[in-house]
């Protein structure tokens, strides 16, 4: 598997807002896929791209994704509904910058529907609902957190997923 540069974005104008998307030519870089619709952990590797739809319940408030987990590591991607804020926490890395203070967090206008998820052995790539919204993070995990799952506070969040591995 390679290494992901920063990946190029097309921008595109919805109304009044800026959209910002992976180019269509990344799905070329696509290898074999896996797709998932419950929170098992799975072995995903150090370099993948992953898309994620979450189909929350009137009662959901919490749900979100694991990424390059191990028995004691992990980067954790979670959104709050009640907010409607998404939060990017690093500090369960093996390697955590102890000098950064709080996790980067997005407040969105719509709540969070879609994560398309570029991971790559010290970076991760989010885009947000279509493009509303980008997180894009250098990550410490060690070598051996390969791990991948989503989560929710209950069972009344529907989650489509699928992973690719990147060429």
């Amino acid at each position: 598997m390679g290494t992901l540069p920063h990946h190029p974005r097309e921008l595109t104008i919805s109304g009044e807002r800026l959209l910002q998307n992976p180019v269509a030519e990344l799905k070329t870089q696509r290898g074999a896929s896996t797709h998932f619709s419950d929170t098992t952990t799975r072995t995903f590797g150090h370099v993948y791209e992953a898309y994620v739809t979450f189909t929350p319940g009137e009662t959901s408030s919490t749900y979100g994704i694991n990424m390059r987990t191990s028995e004691s590591e992990q980067t954790v991607l979670t959104y709050e509904m009640a907010t409607k804020q998404l939060t990017l926490d690093r500090t369960f890395q093996a390697k955590y910058l102890q000098r950064v203070k709080a996790p980067p967090a997005l407040n969105l206008t719509e709540h969070c529907h879609t994560l398309h998820v570029f991971m790559d052995h010290s970076s991760v790539e989010i885009f947000v609902n279509g493009g509303e919204a980008v997180f894009t993070s250098r990550i410490f995990p060690s070598e051996g957190a390969t791990g991948f799952n989503t989560f929710t506070n209950d069972t009344n969040v529907t989650i489509q997923g699928t992973q690719w591995e990147i060429l």
